[in-house]
């Protein structure tokens, strides 16, 4: 089925990801039990781990999940609290992001600087509101909340992928760098 979608010539076909996980493991996030089958981005499949991050999948897929057969998902998935999805974004961030801070070669590709850029508001967005916001709710809101100085970084990445991506690996190291300092504060 993956090779057939990836071969398929529909736009965005290879760059699905999604995760197989057995009914009882979806309802809350469990780190112990975390490990399912995955389609990968580069269209590999394999068993990979989920990290905190899928806390705030999981409020995602409640909220905004659609249903091609079956119950529906809030069935399916516990209510996620506001200060779970806040520890799962300060989670994440610190897990996956800051460690790009030491060894940012994964930032030098252009669409990852729009990517990361746009996950930084979406971080700080959750730990204020503790709530999920979608890419553009949260870069509008960045924007307005952060500063000028954020402003242009934010713009180029939510022009992605219509326009081209100019080299903003210093700007979006300063970024995640002031997204980790802000959430050694208090943000609420």
């Amino acid at each position: 089925m993956h090779t057939r979608l990836a071969a398929s010539g529909l736009p965005w076909a290879d760059k699905l990801e999604g995760s197989y996980i057995p009914q009882a493991a979806l309802r809350r996030y469990n780190p112990t039990h975390a490990h399912h089958p995955a389609l990968r981005i580069d269209g590999s499949f394999a068993i990979d781990g989920h990290g905190h991050d899928w806390v705030i999948q999981r409020q995602v897929l409640r909220q905004q999940g659609i249903i091609l057969a079956g119950p529906p998902l809030q069935d399916l998935i516990d209510p996620i609290q506001p200060e779970d999805l806040r520890l799962a974004a300060r989670a994440t961030l610190n897990e996956w992001w800051a460690p790009m801070l030491d060894e940012p070669a994964r930032l030098r590709s252009r669409e990852y600087q729009a990517y990361a850029a746009i996950t930084m508001c979406r971080i700080l967005y959750t730990l204020c509101y503790g709530a999920v916001a979608t890419k553009s709710d949260a870069a509008r809101w960045a924007q307005t909340e952060l500063g000028e100085s954020w402003v242009g970084l934010i713009e180029q990445a939510m022009a992605w992928p219509e326009k081209p991506q100019p080299d903003r690996l210093e700007g979006t190291l300063a970024l995640i760098r002031f997204t980790v300092l802000l959430t050694h504060s208090e943000i609420h």
